[in-house]
Formats: C-alpha cells, structure tokens, sequence
C-alpha cells in the first residue's frame, strides 16, 4: 500500500481544517435555532392557561419543558461565551505574532493552546449538551403527550 505524498497529505489536511470550520459554523447555527424555541416554549408555557389545550396535552410533564427552556437559554449563554472566547484567544495570537520575528513552530502550537483556547472548546461541548438535554426533553414531552391522547 503506497504512502500518501507531501501535497496529498496537505491538501487533506487542508481538506480537514475547512470541514471543521464549516461544521461548527452549522453546529452553532443549529444550537441557535434550539435555544430560540425554547424560549418560544418557555412564553408558551408561561401564557398557557391551566385548562388550554396545551396543558392537557403537557399535562405532568410541565416541569419537563421548563428544565427543557432553561437548558436552551443555557445553550444560548454557553455559545456567546464560546464566541467571546474564540475572538479573545484569536485577537491575542495575532497581536502575539505582529510582535515576533521568528516563531518556533512549538512555540507557536503552544500558544494556540492557551488558556482562551481551552475555554473555547468547554463551552463548545457544554453548548451541546445543553441543546440534546433540551431536544430530549422536549422529544419526551412530545411523546408522552401522543401516547397519553392515544
């Protein structure tokens, strides 16, 4: 089996590093269409009268959707604060190389794992578990209130 060539093997790692910009872009995308319905459902649950057609449907899973609704405005906060870190680490590994000469390629892997770095991807991790808590919670709540109508 023949090994990859240098230009193949770049040109599969450029490959790689756009897939993983252009995903997160979608992930993030996706994250703010989850925390914004729960927010819908937070209104719709604060605004449902106790005998509308939506409490009966709900019904006993009410706390559900609420924890469902804090998790989404969870998810929100969790993607700012990834955004907000992403831009602090960026801007300062650019000011960090205006003022350098020459850059040590280990010097330079080290200082793209800073602690900004770092923060970036656990807020990226939370912000996902944040949205499935809330995309189960609700999936529950949905399924509970068909088989409880059937």
């Amino acid at each position: 089996m023949a090994n990859l060539t240098t230009q193949e093997r770049q040109d599969a790692y450029n490959t790689s590093v756009e897939n993983i910009s252009k995903f997160s872009a979608r992930i993030s995308e996706l994250c703010k269409f989850v925390w914004a319905g729960a927010l819908a459902i937070f209104y719709a649950l604060v605004t449902a009268g106790p005998t509308s057609a939506a409490s009966k449907f709900i019904g006993a899973q009410r706390p559900l959707l609420f924890i469902a609704a804090i998790a989404g405005a969870l998810a929100f906060l969790f993607d700012y604060l990834q955004n907000i870190t992403a831009y602090i680490q960026a801007t300062r590994l650019v000011d960090w190389i205006k003022d350098r000469n020459t850059i040590t390629v280990t010097t330079y892997n080290k200082r793209t794992r800073d602690g900004w770095a770092i923060a970036n991807e656990i807020f990226f991790v939370l912000k996902n578990v944040a949205v499935l808590v809330t995309a189960v919670l609700v999936a529950y709540v949905i399924l509970v209130g068909f088989l409880k109508s059937s």
